[in-house]
């Protein structure tokens, strides 16, 4: 079904932070280059990468709970996670 809001986030983890390793929907220049710490534990890339699967809460996006899925997924050497 298309959506204009929806994406998919392909993240991994380098050290103490998040790397996101596609380019994101709302935000240019993102791929190989934006990264988030570990300590913002409330995002779902970095719930992600810290292990935790299935459905995970995004918090309050336009207004609206938000939920989104976890999934890890090996590439090669390492884990990539789509958050």
């Amino acid at each position: 079904m298309p959506s204009q809001t929806a994406e998919t986030l392909l993240v991994r983890r380098e050290g103490n932070d998040v790397l996101f390793l596609n380019e994101l929907k709302f935000r240019t220049n993102t791929a190989l280059n934006l990264r988030i710490s570990l300590t913002s534990n409330n995002m779902p890339a970095v719930k992600a990468v810290l292990g935790q699967q299935g459905i995970v809460d995004a918090g309050i996006i336009a207004g609206r709970r938000r939920w989104r899925p976890c999934v890890p997924f090996r590439i090669r050497r390492g884990f990539w996670w789509r958050a």
